[in-house]
Order: C-alpha cells, then structure tokens, then sequence
C-alpha cells in the first residue's frame, strides 16, 4: 500500500495531537484543510471542495481559505462549536532544505477568542473551569482579553448554587471533568458544549505548581487559597488549557480574585430572565432589557461594568 507524501505525514503528526479539532494547514498563501475537517468546513462555511493528491490511491477531500482573509472564516467555525487549530509555517519557505517547518501557533475556541472585532462589545468573553469535588464544586472563570482570573466554590450537595452561578456568568465555554454527571444541563444553561479535559489536569500537585510558577509566588496564601482548595484545582487546570491553546506566556494575566457567593443576593436562572436584566423575554436583546436602558457608556470597556 502506498505512503502518504511527505508533506501529509507532516499534516498527520499535527493532526493527531489535535483529533477533535479542524486543523488550518498553512500551504502557502492559503490554510487548507483535508479529509473529514474538510468535509465539514466546506459545508460550515460555504466553500468549495476539491482534492488533493496524498499518496494514496483515493486523493484527499481539501477546501482552503486565503490567509489573509482567515479571521472571519475562523469565527464563522468557532461560532458553529469547533474548536479550530492554526498550523503556520514557521521557517522562510525560501530557505527551508526541503518540507518546510511547521507548527501549531494558536488554538482558538469560544472562550479563547481575542480579536476584538469577533466579540461582542460591552460584555466578558468567559472561559469557566469546573472542578467536581466531594464535598464542593470549584469554579474557576477567565476573560484572556482583560486579564480577568476569578475563582469561587459552591456546595456539592446544592447542584443549584453552581447552575445559577453558571446563569449569572454565561461563560462563552466551560471546561468540565470527564464523565462529569452534569454535563447535559451545563451544557443547556450555556448553550455551549461542554469541552472535557482529563482528570489528571485536576490534581493538587499540578496545578499548585502551575499557578505558583505562573504568578512567581511560593504559595498561594496571598490569594486567599490553599493548595488542595477545590477552588485551586480549577484555577490550574483551567491556567493549563489556557497555555495550551494560546502558546504564549499569558502575561495578562497578574492577579487571581477569589469571591463567594453568599456575599451577594443570589437570583436563580428563572429570576433572571424573568426580570430581563440583561435580555429581553422575546428577543433575547439587550434592548428592552433593564441593562439596556441603564447603559450610557461610551467604550466597550466601561459597558462590561454595568453588565457585570
């Protein structure tokens, strides 16, 4: 049986790390995609679909978009639910002694988005990490466009607490653990599936040594947290998919606020869109809405304060 061609092997070996994504292979002027990925980004986005020669007696199903232009095909896919990986070339295609390096320089997935012009202005765009402990829930929230880095826990014996909280937040996507039993209804109150990550991401010892390496600290007393905190747990795992996705430093992020819940009046899922607070009953805008008629702000900035 024929190999695949050099330049497809390079394509697999990336491929792999990253099956359930749609992978953007740089090829020049254009990111391609092949196979399934390009099965489903034909139909999401509307282009067309050709084929490639791999090496194989069957060529490979392909589509590509122009790189310069990218952006928008990227959010279109995001939009849809996936999760969308940027291989780029990362040596001078001119000076390379044959395949050309490649690697993955970003992920980009619905809480993780930064460009300014694919989000929504005057609101977070939240990532939330859950942690499902014994006896309670660890919540950790990020906004990378801010730097915003929020953590919290609720009582594992009141699955409402954390529902409602969730509600309040409306995270753009929510990190929970494998087999975790809630997944359908967070998942309902979002409107986002769920993104699993392995349990291991989860243990003290790695994610103490992650957040204390991230923010330069030999402890974490000074945030208000202790090791093996639920709230902990899920700030590392979240801080780790970040610098995964992201391949970068995060150096936005500087500081880690922890908050409780039973400091403040809590409203449930009901309440708060029964007294439109932020949408509207039948349009779900934020015009009609109490939010829509306090708001004066000039900037995006300031518009996230009322909201928040």
């Amino acid at each position: 049986m024929p190999s695949y061609t050099p330049m497809m092997e390079q394509f697999f070996q990336i491929k792999n790390q990253y099956k359930h994504c749609i992978l953007l292979f740089r090829l020049g002027d254009f990111f391609e995609m092949f196979f399934d990925d390009a099965l489903v980004a034909s139909k999401c986005l509307d282009i067309a679909l050709t084929a490639r020669d791999c090496g194989q007696a069957e060529r490979a199903p392909m589509c590509g978009v122009p790189v310069h232009a990218a952006e928008g095909y990227i959010a279109k896919l995001v939009a849809a639910g996936h999760h969308v990986v940027i291989c780029d070339q990362v040596e001078d295609a001119k000076l390379a002694k044959g395949l050309v390096k490649r690697d993955v320089v970003r992920v980009v997935t619905p809480g993780t988005i930064t460009e300014s012009n694919l989000l929504e202005d005057g609101r977070h765009n939240y990532i939330t990490c859950i942690y499902n402990g014994p006896r309670f829930y660890g919540l950790a929230t990020a906004d990378i466009t801010t730097g915003l880095f929020i953590v919290t826990s609720l009582p594992a014996q009141d699955d409402n607490k954390l529902l409602d909280e969730l509600a309040r937040l409306a995270p753009a996507e929510v990190l929970i653990p494998e087999d975790f039993p809630l997944a359908r209804v967070v998942e309902n109150i979002t409107g986002q599936r769920a993104t699993q990550i392995p349990a291991w991401n989860f243990s003290s010892t790695s994610a103490f040594q992650r957040l204390t390496a991230h923010f330069g600290t030999f402890h974490l007393e000074g945030f208000g947290l202790s090791e093996s905190a639920p709230e902990t747990l899920a700030a590392g795992a979240l801080l780790a998919y970040l610098a995964e996705t992201q391949k970068n430093t995060l150096s936005q992020i500087a500081t880690i606020k922890t908050y409780a819940q039973q400091t403040h009046m809590v409203l449930d899922i009901a309440s708060r869109r029964n007294l439109e607070l932020t949408a509207d009953l039948h349009h779900r805008s934020k015009k009609g809405s109490l939010l829509g008629v306090l708001d004066r702000t000039k900037t995006a900035l300031a518009a996230r304060l009322p909201r928040s």
